[in-house]
């Protein structure tokens, strides 16, 4: 008889598979609700369920339509997309907090969903958005409070731009708490794809936005801008350029003292 390993590549489980509503017998798995398997694909099918026990799921949960607040992974908590259901467009909702684990065996009741799919690029992108949970940038409170006042500035001018922007980077120093009028400084350096700078309106854009990022936090009390701030290509920059810089994840300048 074919071990575990074997049998469930045959089934075809993988990371990103989905699981119909009622088609495993579980009281975690009860309702209408499909869920998306998040096991890297060498775990979900390990041969030994002692070493890999579980199968771990989060739910997509029906909803009328995507909320733009939600989409594109930009909430900590909270991620809006279009699947597909027998091949049309259904808008899910997922919640990071609402991860279910059960017994991997169980999967060997049943084939993954035919009737659902989720782009391959969402499913990366989830689990990116996902493991950030844990993985993201903790800011000392004190820089927090400080940028706390800014942030609707900011956000409005980050959202438009945030298909341009690959990656935000963030120094601020010192990266500990402070008290009294000792100020954070702080530089900003926003990395894009080459061919963003190459298109003359996206480059118009990203410097308009850099220029009016560094207006606001230079009107931060408490923060110190030093220079302005960088957009740069990614093919420009090295590693020891940004050596002492943070990954600024677009979930944190969403989630400062905000519950979504």
């Amino acid at each position: 008889m074919p071990g575990l390993r074997d049998q469930l590549f045959e089934l075809g489980w993988q990371q990103g598979s989905i699981i119909d509503a009622g088609r495993i017998d579980h009281p975690a798995l009860a309702g209408a609700d499909p869920f998306l398997v998040i096991n890297q694909t060498c775990d979900l099918i390990h041969d030994r369920l002692e070493t890999e026990p579980s199968a771990e799921l989060l739910r997509l949960r029906r909803i009328e339509e995507v909320d733009p607040a939600l989409e594109n992974t930009k909430n900590p908590r909270k991620a809006h997309i279009l699947a597909l259901h027998q091949g049309t467009p259904a808008p899910v909702e997922i919640s990071c907090v609402d991860r279910i684990t059960i017994p991997r065996d169980l999967l060997l009741g049943g084939r993954p969903s035919t009737s659902w799919q989720v782009a391959a690029a969402d499913i990366s992108d989830l689990i990116v958005w996902f493991t950030q949970r844990y993985l993201r940038t903790a800011f000392p409170n004190s820089f927090e409070d400080r940028i706390k006042p800014q942030l609707k500035k900011i956000r409005k001018q980050i959202e438009p731009n945030q298909s341009l922007i690959d990656t935000l980077f963030i120094r601020v120093d010192p990266l500990r708490e402070i008290s009294g009028d000792d100020p954070h400084a702080v530089r900003l350096l926003v990395a894009v794809r080459k061919a963003n700078l190459d298109d003359p309106v996206k480059l118009q854009m990203l410097h308009s936005m850099a220029k009016q990022l560094g207006s606001i936090f230079g009107e931060a009390e408490g923060l110190e801008l030093e220079g302005p701030v960088i957009v740069e290509s990614l093919n420009n920059i090295s590693l020891a350029q940004i050596q002492d810089y943070l990954e600024w994840c677009r979930y944190d300048y969403l989630s400062f003292g905000e519950e979504d």
